[in-house]
């Protein structure tokens, strides 16, 4: 068992005041982000001198720096990224956070002295998704928020596991897994993939059940009575009453969310968290210990800086029903009393007080009646009798109003202490000061320990001391001078100095000369974390081969044209990039391969009469349960036994698995084997991994959860994909110029494209059910999501209770398919999950009959789907991307 230490404390720095925030704290490490490609585009973030300021500043004071690079990348911007993650080798961050798995390939390939974390987005959630991140040279893991203590600590503790792990312990939840969420990107065009999240789910839904009495009815609908309109926002995760638990875990590193809040919230909860690991860090030493810290007030100060009503989390195992702030979507304060009167004549309210929490002057306070809230600053006078406050409010509140401390005044000033603190650190670092003599002229070092090492600088003057005329210097005196570290993040803890005596200058040159010297420690510091020019050459000259490669306009003949395929022969780079791609799936030696997603049987059936000639099914799974192996497996061998000769059936997975699922599904891939099964569907590298490791030879082809967005993703992924599907976030022209570099390779994945169906847009952990207040009222029909401009959203339940949402409209390509079949495309996809076998046989009926040239039916097409699409269709972000 893998022994660990003390987990470093990761702070957000969405602005340079939030970086000194976050630093003055008592932060270990902080991340940030810079112009582009980062998934906070809505935050300040850094230029890139800015970011040279940043890992300067942190470095001299200890603290490491991770750059945010983890938005998806496509085939055009891959010049622009390669040159960001360039520019921070050279700047010497220490890390680069990553999503995109082709940027992931081409970072650790191009610049092998970057250390690269895998992103949150990635959703990696199993000890398997750990692994392939290993095998893709990552070093650091950020995993899912819904994964539990228990699980991240076992993956962690795992002696075949290098790979450090990282866990968000505070700060804002989504609510579905991160990096699978489409909600903002197919209803308001704003990509979380990309950054530009709009968060919709911090609005008001409705939860309607539909189609009881006549189940292909779906307008018949009635609204199920639930705790609030906020069903899809989480409250805010705070793991402050567990952080010995997780210290203990065996984590790298615990993560606080927060790159959009402001400085005083970094600045405050960082220094509450630094605090709780510096003591539990001591208890591991040193047994029982008198705690000197108030942990009441601490979590109430967290409170205070922000909060939609905190949970612990799935991180500390919090049920479905404790995570979601139902009643408000924004800050919620802090309640603490109820008003009981108001007097007119007096304009003032008399406020009945829970409890410990007190309001106190500057303080900013709401009262709450129903929806209505109405803030007010506390102003003396006011006075304090027992548990009764009389206050004078601006406006005449309702008797029973909850009132709340939205803002605690002598907490925001705290943090300005905090933020204002000498030399922007916590602890002084102590340094020794020596001053020697040339001649008369003063040379002067300083040496440190700085991330556990000493670090050493010397500066010699420029000018020469006179012989003194009246007074000499004294060696106090010179100590007095060299010693002063005020501004500074040193402490002078000792000073050596040889002086020959009778001495003089100025104290304005010797007060520069001490300036110069801890600024070159400075510099000495920063530079020993750059790499050298020859490194930085060599990086350059591995970029620069692969741009010629994607470089079009190249002459024939030469690498990288696009006349035939790229020869790797003069350049083992570009062997190294595809080394180990997988052959592509097996599909029609000479047509466009037409893929049907179902949930059933009756589904299955039905796409094979419409002529899909591979079937993928995703039923409903119940790990664990007795029967669920008989049923999965006759399920297949019926399917398998009814269909037409030359055709597919594939086993698809659910986006979002898990260990209880893996445990349950790999080794029953043996028994499909041999009824008529060709493979899996998987949508996560993890799942791919666990499979290929057991069944090195299987088919597995890659569903949409995989985010691809470049040819160097589809490569990378071709390691454990035979075939792949591109984003839907993606247009036209995007798909093209990705399947255009994807073709010139001698080998690669198969590369597909969803063309009909309802986008799945979110999988939550947490069960929508559990907003229902009467759960005798559960809906025996279909569940739907309404959103304030009546946009009715599909919901399906899983197995594991899990949230399934898909987009209120079907997208439909079909005006578009004729480009698309010239794009390069191996084959077209369908989703008809959770559709009906008449609706499933008649889309395959339509897009096989497309496919193959039918301009009959393709004129008459569109028409039919809108017909049998009650909720509409749409182009998705075919024409306008995002």
């Amino acid at each position: 068992m893998k022994q660990h230490s003390v987990p470093e404390l990761l702070s957000p720095a969405g602005s340079a005041e939030c970086l000194t925030g976050a630093v003055s704290a008592g932060a270990d490490a902080v991340y940030l982000g810079g112009v582009k490609f980062g998934a906070r585009h809505y935050a300040s973030n850094f230029t890139e001198d800015e970011l040279v300021s940043a890992v300067r500043f942190c470095h001299a004071r200890g603290v490491r720096v991770y750059v945010t690079h983890n938005t998806l990348v496509k085939e055009s911007e891959i010049e622009d990224s390669l040159s960001e993650l360039l520019f921070l080798f050279s700047i010497g961050v220490d890390a680069v956070l990553i999503q995109d798995a082709g940027i992931l390939q081409l970072a650790k390939s191009l610049i092998p002295g970057l250390a690269v974390h895998a992103s949150t987005q990635m959703s990696v959630h199993t000890k398997e998704g750990v692994r392939w991140a290993e095998e893709n040279g990552v070093e650091r893991v950020v995993m899912a928020r819904e994964v539990s203590i228990d699980e991240v600590s076992a993956i962690s503790r795992s002696d075949d596991i290098r790979a450090g792990t990282e866990v968000f312990i505070h700060g804002a939840l989504c609510y579905c897994y991160s990096g699978q969420c489409l909600i903002s990107s197919l209803t308001g065009g704003r990509s979380g993939n990309r950054g530009m999240c709009a968060q919709p789910c911090r609005r008001q839904f409705s939860l309607l059940c539909c189609g009881e009495d006549d189940n292909a009815d779906l307008q018949k609908c009635r609204p199920l009575l639930t705790k609030g309109d906020y069903l899809l926002s989480p409250k805010d995760l705070c793991s402050y009453e567990n952080i010995t638990d997780i210290v203990n875990s065996g984590v790298k590193s615990l993560k606080i969310e927060g790159r959009m809040k402001d400085p005083s919230y970094v600045a405050v909860v960082t220094d509450r968290y630094r605090k709780a690991i510096d003591e539990s860090a001591r208890k591991n030493i040193k047994g029982s210990i008198v705690s000197e810290i108030d942990h009441k007030s601490a979590a109430d100060d967290l409170m205070f800086a922000f909060n939609r009503g905190f949970t612990p989390g799935f991180l500390s195992g919090s049920s479905f029903g404790d995570m979601i702030s139902y009643k408000k979507s924004g800050n919620a304060g802090v309640e603490v009393g109820v008003v009981q009167g108001y007097s007119q004549r007096s304009k003032t309210a008399e406020i009945k007080l829970y409890g410990t929490l007190i309001p106190q002057a500057n303080d900013g306070m709401m009262a709450k009646s129903g929806k209505a809230e109405e803030g007010f600053i506390m102003r003396a006078p006011f006075t304090l009798a027992g548990n009764s406050l009389k206050v004078r409010m601006p406006f005449v509140p309702e008797t029973g109003s909850r009132v709340f401390i939205t803002r605690r005044d002598a907490l925001e000033k705290e943090a300005e202490r905090i933020i204002a603190r000498d030399g922007s650190i916590p602890e002084k670092i102590p340094c020794t000061i020596t001053l020697r003599f040339d001649g008369k002229i003063p040379v002067c070092s300083v040496s440190a320990i700085i991330f556990g090492r000493e670090f050493f600088s010397e500066v010699k003057g420029w000018f020469e001391m006179e012989m003194a005329r009246g007074r000499p210097l004294t060696s106090k005196e010179l100590k007095k001078i060299f010693s002063k570290t005020g501004g500074t993040q040193f402490a002078a803890d000792e000073f050596i100095i040889d002086y020959p005596g009778r001495l003089f200058a100025p104290a304005g040159l010797l007060n520069e000369l001490r300036r110069k010297l801890f600024y070159s420690l400075e510099d000495v510091v920063y530079n020993y974390f750059r790499p050298s020019e020859d490194e930085i050459k060599s990086v350059r000259e591995n970029i620069d081969v692969v741009l010629r490669y994607l470089d079009d306009d190249r002459p024939a003949g030469m690498a990288g044209s696009s006349s035939g395929s790229f020869n790797p022969g003069s350049l083992s780079l570009m062997n190294t990039l595809k080394s180990g791609i997988l052959s592509p799936a097996e599909g029609p030696a000479d047509n466009i391969s037409l893929f049907c997603i179902v949930s059933d049987y009756w589904g299955a059936m039905a796409a094979f009469s419409g002529g899909a000639d591979t079937v993928c099914i995703e039923p409903f799974i119940v790990p664990g349960k007795s029967s669920t192996v008989r049923e999965i497996s006759g399920l297949f061998k019926s399917v398998a036994g009814n269909m037409p000769d030359g055709c597919r059936l594939i086993w698809k997975w659910p986006k979002i698995t898990g260990k209880k699922f893996l445990e349950f599904a790999v080794p029953l891939i043996k028994e499909l084997s041999g009824k008529g099964f060709s493979g899996i569907m998987a949508e996560n590298a993890g799942d791919a991994f666990a499979i290929r490791k057991i069944y090195p030879d299987i088919q597995i082809y890659g569903g949409p959860g995989l985010n691809l967005f470049n040819s160097f993703s589809a490569l990378n992924l071709g390691r454990y994909f035979n075939s792949v599907i591109v984003s839907s976030e993606l247009t036209g022209d995007e798909i093209s110029l990705l399947d255009r570099n994807l073709c010139r390779q001698e080998k690669r994945p198969s590369s597909g494209i969803i063309v009909h169906g309802a986008a799945e847009i979110s999988v939550s952990k947490i069960n929508i059910l559990s907003s229902v207040q009467d759960q005798e009222s559960l809906c025996r029909g279909s569940y739907f999501l309404k959103d304030i401009k009546g946009h009715q959203f599909p919901v399906s339940i899983d197995g594991e209770k899990r949230t399934h949402i898909f987009n209120s409209s079907d997208t439909c390509l079909i005006d578009y398919l004729p480009e698309i079949l010239e794009s390069g495309i191996d084959f077209i996809a369908v989703d008809s999950r959770n559709r009906n076998a008449d609706y499933c046989r008649e889309i395959c009926e339509i897009y096989k009959a497309a496919s193959a040239g039918d301009s009959g039916m393709a004129t008459s097409a569109k028409y039919r789907i809108k017909d049998i699409s009650p909720a509409g269709i749409t182009s998705g972000h075919y024409r306008k991307g995002v």
